[in-house]
């Protein structure tokens, strides 16, 4: 049965007995606020406690005054009450209620009142926090969250190792990040019990490690554009390069890689890294200026030649650094063995020209100072005017352990023979069938220093050369 069809009959009788009241017994009808009442009866309505939480009940107690006994009780509505019809019922709702008794005595008197039953909630979940979500070891931040309503107290919760130095229960810390990375969470709290949680991930940032070394060459050139980096530091922004004060940076500074053009002196390549907590220690490597070679010597060989002729030596010292060698010639001479080697075979052109022979020696780092020989190129005109141009060279001279002995070719028998000044010999060789040019080695490193004479016999021909022993 629904409230209002509950409370019908009993409203038709309150009805006739104001009536009979106000016509005999001179009694006031039902006008003050919350209470009804007779001009000797009425009941007031009140609820111990008035705020409870949630699951929690409230005892509700009609309190008459006058009236005839026995008095009748109706609370309304029904829902939470344990007993609507009793004086004193015990309230459970689950959300805030008011509560209307109506009590009736025996003459039928009627008398109402209310009173409000409020369900107090737990908190709502505190807004985002505001604070930074990436932080430096061993930093300390400020977290905050807006006010929460209805909320008596705050419970902030941070990772393990980690510390809150000041401001729990309240809506700002000061958090110390020492140990772990991970959730700051934040609860609001009342006497009714606790919000969901406001939560922001914290992650803890290290000063960036330099991993590994610098690559790049260990050597350089004067001027020389080259390249050098350093495997990637995790956590790393910002990578700062130092080069000698004659280098220069072309593009790449900040990142792990850089483009250098080098100067003219050896020096160190250092690197950097940082972030917003700090930087690395600086990694360096040592460059090493690597030159030139070294000026190229004498030329050796013919400066009178024949045209159309071939088998012309010419040879230099080895250069120190180099690692091949730049020949010019005149016009019409070419090179027909030994181009980019110290020593070289010329052919001499019908059309060849007097000139200048240059030679220099050639590595990474470009070419030494050149040495010269000037060339006259001449008709011949008879076998026996080029056959006499075949002579004997002696390389190196002055020399220390090793000779090189440059003998002229066509010859069917040879004889080298080495002596002191006294004429005591010290080395004697014979041969047969030399063809074109040759080269012959001989070990003098048991000769003591000194001078010597070198003497080469061929079929046609003798030629005495000083050597110096070093």
């Amino acid at each position: 049965m629904s409230d209002l069809n509950r409370l019908l009959p009993l409203f038709t009788i309150i009805a006739l007995n104001i009536g009979i009241n106000s016509l005999y017994k001179n009694t006031i009808p039902c006008r003050t606020k919350n209470i009804c009442k007779s001009a000797d009866f009425y009941v007031s309505a009140t609820a111990i406690p008035d705020t409870i939480c949630p699951g929690m009940s409230s005892q509700l107690m009609a309190s008459p005054t006058g009236g005839i006994l026995p008095i009748t009780y109706l609370w309304s509505p029904e829902t939470g009450l344990d007993d609507p019809t009793s004086q004193n019922p015990v309230a459970s709702p689950v959300s805030t209620t008011t509560y209307t008794v109506i009590a009736t005595d025996i003459s039928l008197q009627v008398a109402i009142d209310s009173v409000e039953v409020f369900v107090k909630e737990p908190p709502q979940a505190p807004g985002p926090i505001s604070g930074p979500n990436s932080v430096c070891h061993d930093s300390t931040e400020t977290y905050s969250i807006a006010e929460v309503y209805d909320c008596t107290s705050y419970s902030w919760t941070i990772p393990e190792g980690d510390t809150i130095l000041n401001g729990q229960n309240t809506t700002q810390v000061e958090i110390k990040w020492s140990g772990q990375p991970g959730p700051v969470s934040v609860i609001a709290g009342n006497e009714c019990g606790n919000s969901n949680p406001s939560v922001l991930i914290v992650t803890i940032e290290q000063i960036p490690e330099i991993i590994g070394t610098i690559e790049g060459p260990d050597s350089v050139c004067v001027n020389e554009k080259t390249g050098f980096y350093i495997p990637e530091s995790p956590g790393a922004t910002n990578y700062i390069w130092t080069v000698p004060d004659d280098a220069l940076i072309n593009s790449g500074q900040g990142t792990d890689s850089i483009d250098v053009t080098w100067g003219a002196s050896a020096g160190d390549i250092v690197v950097t890294a940082e972030n917003l907590c700090g930087q690395s220690e600086p990694v360096g490597k040592s460059i090493l200026l690597e030159e030139g070679p070294d000026s190229a010597g004498m030329i050796i060989g013919r400066d009178t030649v024949c045209l159309n002729h071939a088998n012309y030596f010419y040879s230099i010292p080895p250069v120190p650094d180099a690692i091949s060698y730049q020949w010019d010639l005149p016009e019409g001479a070419i090179i027909t063995d030994g181009k980019e080697t110290n020593i070289i075979t010329v052919f001499f052109s019908q059309d060849a020209t007097s000139g200048m022979i240059h030679v220099s020696g050639v590595n990474r780092c470009g070419n030494g100072d050149e040495s010269t020989k000037k060339i006259i190129a001449n008709p011949c005109t008879s076998i026996s005017e080029y056959q006499n141009q075949n002579i004997f060279y002696i390389y190196p001279n002055p020399a220390d352990n090793e000779i090189n002995i440059f003998m002229p070719g066509n010859k069917q028998y040879y004889e080298i023979i080495i002596t002191d000044i006294t004429g005591r010999i010290q080395y004697f060789e014979e041969g047969n069938n030399i063809n074109e040019f040759d080269v012959k080695k001989i070990n003098i490193s048991k000769l003591f220093r000194g001078i010597y004479f070198i003497c080469f016999k061929g079929s046609n021909e003798f030629t005495i050369c000083k050597l110096i022993k070093k």
